[in-house]
């Protein structure tokens, strides 16, 4: 589980995403997730600021708490 990390275009190679991920409590900031596979992956309590999640598969994923 990965806990209050800030990622941005900036850090971008430290995002590791795989199946089963799960982020609490993160804020992601200019992500382009369509590079990412976001299934199976668990984001609670993480705040998304002009990210695109547009044409994502997110099978099995969980967003609670997201803003």
């Amino acid at each position: 589980m990965i806990y209050d990390k800030k990622y941005s275009e900036s850090n971008l190679i430290e995002l590791d995403i795989n199946e089963k991920s799960q982020f609490e409590n993160c804020e992601f900031s200019g992500i382009k997730f369509s590079e990412f596979n976001l299934k199976s992956v668990q984001f609670t309590d993480c705040h998304f600021m002009n990210c695109n999640l547009a044409n994502q598969s997110m099978m099995n994923s969980n967003m609670v708490g997201a803003r």
